[in-house]
Formats: structure tokens, sequence, C-alpha cells
């Protein structure tokens, strides 16, 4: 039985993450498993990452050949 959407579970996993809460990815890895619900893991994740998105975070992958210059004022 399901017992949270997946939309549901991305808005609370994100205001935890943004409140600085990361252990919050480890009990949402604990219901996915424990709901049987493992192959919704990469759904999920594009889940939070759209919350994020929406509260100004943006979450992303960046690959250089060569190091990349520490830019100030930017997180």
């Amino acid at each position: 039985m399901r017992l949270v959407s997946r939309r549901k579970l991305a808005k609370y996993a994100a205001e935890q993450i943004l409140a600085g809460n990361d252990a919050v990815l480890e009990e949402i890895a604990g219901l996915l498993i424990y709901e049987k619900h493992e192959r919704e893991v990469d759904l999920l994740v594009r889940d939070i990452e759209a919350e994020l998105a929406e509260n100004g975070e943006i979450v992303a992958s960046v690959e250089a050949r060569e190091r990349l210059m520490t830019i100030q004022g930017v997180k």
C-alpha cells in the first residue's frame, strides 16, 4: 500500500534539504525500500530537483577538461 505520493515526498524532501536536514535522504531511501518502490528513485530525484528549482535552488553537474577557477560570490 502506498503511504504517500511521490510528489508530496519530493516536496517534503526539498523542504528538509533547504532547511539543512540532509538526513532526510536516508529516511526517504528507507521508505522506498520498505514500500518496495526502489525503481522510482530516479523519478523521485527529478521531482526533488524540480521542487528545489521552484525554491531557487538549481542542481547541476559540471564537468570540465581543465580545472575551473573559483568564482567568489557564487554559491
